[in-house]
């Protein structure tokens, strides 16, 4: 009996599979009706012969299966590449919330000691660099984070996280470190006024949506690669 589910599927892929089927199917038929017209379907005393029959059907069926295999191929590529792209991402936004703790860690402390300390109280030429080789860090990551994602408002069944929104967490998770930063463009600045260090903010604003949009994005993206999209 042939398996008309595999026949629907073979016509009825995406546009490229489908065209590229349609060809091979055309450039099929002339054999397959030169094959119609000899005497392989029928003997010497033009009696049907069913056998031909079952060697046609399982022609067709060797052909549909190649196709199907080739798709399989296809989507474990694609399954394999989108679990790449989900680990890298993954790691690279660990980093990225890690760093921000680091900058508020280092900023923070150092800030409300030298405010304590009074007037004429300057960062040095060390505490400078370590603010800067810290908050570089963060700018690079949060740049690379970015190249991840190209901005967009689709989401769907697998995955209720947009682009945007994704974008729009690892912007404020930035600024809410810059907010520590404060203005550690010239060494030996002078600490003229106490800053208001909050933590809940930092983690409430910054953080916390930046990881909870993340993991909700990364959990749809590994359904899509389990179903082999």
């Amino acid at each position: 009996m042939v398996n008309l589910y595999w026949l629907k599927n073979f016509f009825c892929e995406d546009k490229k599979l489908k065209l590229e089927r349609i060809i091979i199917a055309l450039l099929l038929c002339p054999y397959i009706f030169n094959f119609f017209n000899t005497q392989i379907f029928f003997d010497d005393k033009r009696n049907f012969q069913w056998a031909s029959i079952a060697a046609l059907i399982a022609l067709f069926s060797v052909v549909i299966q190649f196709f199907t295999n080739q798709k399989t191929i296809d989507a474990n590529i694609t399954a394999k590449a989108r679990i790449e792209w989900i680990q890298a991402v993954r790691d690279l936004a660990a980093r990225y919330i890690s760093t921000a703790y680091e900058c508020r860690r280092i900023i923070r402390p150092l800030y409300e000691e030298k405010y304590e300390q009074g007037k004429g109280s300057k960062i040095s030429t060390d505490e400078h660099k370590e603010l800067e080789e810290k908050w570089h860090n963060l700018l690079y990551e949060y740049n690379l984070i970015l190249l991840y994602f190209e901005n967009g408002t689709k989401s769907d069944s697998l995955n209720t996280v947009s682009n945007k929104e994704i974008i729009e967490s690892i912007h404020n998770l930035k600024n809410e470190v810059k907010k520590f930063k404060v203005d550690v463009s010239k060494v030996g600045i002078e600490i003229k006024e106490k800053h208001d260090f909050d933590a809940n903010t930092f983690y409430y604003k910054g953080v916390e949506p930046f990881r909870n949009k993340m993991r909700t994005y990364l959990k749809g993206e590994w359904n899509r690669a389990k179903n082999g999209k």
